[in-house]
């Protein structure tokens, strides 16, 4: 939820139209415990008539590598998190 907030904020900074905004998630765990998570894919899907593919990604990337503490989180402990993203207008 903490990079959602971040995406949201920058695309309204960049004065984007924003109609919805959702976050799909697929995760991997380890078989054994603690059983921690090691794999993190975040779909991104934008509803915006005026935002373009490149503010959405550069919106996610800021969040991912500068902003977002949960993401930072995972990352430092090994689990690979990677992303995806739509948009429909």
């Amino acid at each position: 939820s903490c990079s959602m907030i971040d995406v949201l904020s920058i695309l309204r900074k960049k004065r984007k139209e924003i109609s919805d905004l959702k976050i799909e998630i697929d995760a991997e765990r380890a078989e054994t415990h603690p059983m921690v998570f090691t794999k993190v894919h975040l779909k991104f899907i934008l509803t915006s008539p005026d935002a373009e593919i490149g503010d959405l990604n550069r919106a996610i990337e800021l969040s991912q590598t500068t902003y977002c503490g949960a993401s930072a989180m995972f990352q430092r402990s090994g689990c690979e998190v990677t992303w995806s993203l739509e948009i429909i207008k």
